[in-house]
């Protein structure tokens, strides 16, 4: 199981999928995405990751396809994410005009 965590407009966490594997965990992130995205224009996104490289670069491309634009960045996950989810984990952050 690799749940899946979404910040709300609120600024809370919030549970919306528990996926079975990686592969589905991130294709139900792009939709997520599409979703939040539903006409509204991207102005950037950045992606951190812990140890997860090739996830987050799959990221970019995705969001690339999406939106036109490469990320701000791709970096390492800051300490705090990695030590309370685990090494694999990737943030998407997005910002909207």
């Amino acid at each position: 199981m690799q749940p899946l965590i979404i910040i709300n407009k609120e600024g809370k966490t919030e549970l919306f999928g528990k996926p079975k594997s990686e592969k589905q965990s991130m294709r139900l992130v792009i939709d997520e995405v599409k979703k939040m995205i539903n006409g509204d224009k991207v102005w950037g996104y950045a992606i951190s990751h812990a140890n997860n490289i090739e996830g987050a670069r799959w990221y970019a491309e995705q969001m690339e396809k999406l939106t036109g634009l490469k990320p701000e960045f791709i970096h390492g996950a800051s300490p705090v994410l990695g030590t309370h989810t685990g090494p694999g984990v990737i943030g998407l952050a997005m910002m909207f005009e």
